[in-house]
This record gives C-alpha cells, structure tokens and sequence, in this order.
C-alpha cells in the first residue's frame, strides 16, 4: 500500500480547494429600483413618492428587477431603505434565491453620471476608530 506525502496531498487538493473558494465567495451585482414589499408582491409600484403616507405602512423594501423578481435586503437599514425608495439601485452581494433574498456587500444609489456608494461594510469599517 503506498502512501501519499503531505506535498502531494496538499498540490492535489490546492486546485480544488481553490475552486470551492472562488464559488463560495462570488458575488453577484442585481440592479433595479426600490419598492414596499406589498407593493411589489402585488405587481404595483407605490409609493406614488416618498412623501407618501403609504410608506408608514409597508414592513419593508425589496429590490425590484426589471424581470419583476424582488429580493429582500436584510442587512440594509430601513432607514436607509426609506430614504432611497423609487430610486434605481443597484447591489453586489450573495443572493439566496431560495429565501429572496442578498446578503449586500456594496449599496449603490444612480445619481447623475453613474452610480454612488450608500452602504458597504468596508465604510463602516473605515469609520470606527
């Protein structure tokens, strides 16, 4: 029975472990606009803006892609959320289809000449002290 040496073990798993690395941590970038969750459940884009009274009452916002799929942004504050409602958005981040849902790395707001950096952890990071 022959055995392997640690360096042969470890030069034959290397690629392998580096493709399970490279799937495990891909991101993927989602564009779209900003809607109350009812709103997009329900095919209806509202609020009609974001002085609406109708913004009391949604629990939360979803991103809202042009194929009319919706994701759920829970690590994205509502505050944040509300204050960037109707505008086109777009994020980069882990998306579980089977919750709806992306666990977002970079919050993106269009403004005129392309797009600005609202949210992402590597900020939060560079503010502490």
């Amino acid at each position: 029975m022959k055995l392997f040496s640690k360096k042969q073990l470890l030069l034959s798993g290397a690629p392998l472990l580096s493709l399970l690395i490279s799937f495990s941590a891909s991101a993927e970038t989602v564009s779209g606009k900003l809607v109350g969750y009812h709103c997009a459940n329900e095919a209806d884009i509202c609020p009609i803006d974001k002085h609406d009274p109708g913004l009391l009452l949604e629990p939360d916002f979803v991103l809202l892609t042009s194929d009319n799929s919706y994701y759920f942004l829970p690590n994205i504050s509502r505050d944040t959320k509300v204050r960037h409602v109707l505008k086109d958005i777009q994020v980069k981040g882990k998306k579980h289809s089977e919750y709806n849902l992306i666990d977002v790395e970079d919050f993106k707001v269009r403004k005129s000449g392309g797009y600005k950096t609202i949210f992402a952890p590597r900020i939060i990071e560079d503010a502490r002290f």
